[in-house]
């Protein structure tokens, strides 16, 4: 029996698209969060992530978005249909984050991507701004999310699990009554 998917149309961009992740994204998923210098990053996620964590991160993925509790979508590149990525946003305190492929750093896509989650997130009213939490020497994604209008508003400790470590972290945010439309490029 097919795996039944909730619907939910894919949010489209010049070069990607956000989507619902399926589960046979799984084996890519695992790969990519994988890679060390990705996961260093991800304050959520278990470290090394294995299918059973892939399967469920999935799964849980349809049961928030049905409930209107979170959206964590998958980052396509719509010329060659490769998973580059994802990003998530919480419904209850609005925190965002994401996470793109090693070798896709660099050319934009979380740009886009961040680009195209808070033009949705303003577009249907689910929000009233959102909150990104970034380990403080994590200097692309700090640039990323100031691109896109966040301010810094403090700092903090959080632990992430494959730096093995209590991390200090930047908390931005973006107040849609006040921030920018869309991310400048």
């Amino acid at each position: 029996m097919a795996p039944r998917y909730p619907s939910f149309p894919p949010i489209m961009g010049g070069r990607i698209k956000l989507r619902l992740p399926r589960f046979d994204d799984a084996p890519q998923l695992i790969s990519i969060i994988n890679d060390r210098d990705v996961v260093a990053n991800l304050a959520h996620v278990p470290y090394p992530y294995d299918d059973y964590a892939a399967r469920e991160f999935i799964q849980n993925t349809y049961e928030k978005i049905k409930n209107k509790l979170a959206f964590h979508l998958f980052i396509e590149n719509r010329a060659t249909r490769e998973l580059i990525g994802g990003i998530g946003w919480d419904m209850g305190d609005g925190e965002i984050g994401y996470w793109i492929a090693k070798q896709h750093w660099g050319q934009g896509y979380a740009t886009e991507a961040m680009q195209l989650a808070i033009g949705y997130c303003r577009t249907k009213n689910l929000c009233v701004g959102l909150r990104s939490i970034i380990a403080e020497d994590h200097a692309a994604s700090r640039r990323v999310v100031e691109k896109c209008g966040f301010e810094l508003t403090g700092h903090e400790i959080q632990k992430f699990p494959a730096r093995g470590r209590l991390q200090r972290v930047a908390v931005y945010e973006l107040q849609f009554n006040k921030g920018t439309e869309q991310c400048a490029g």
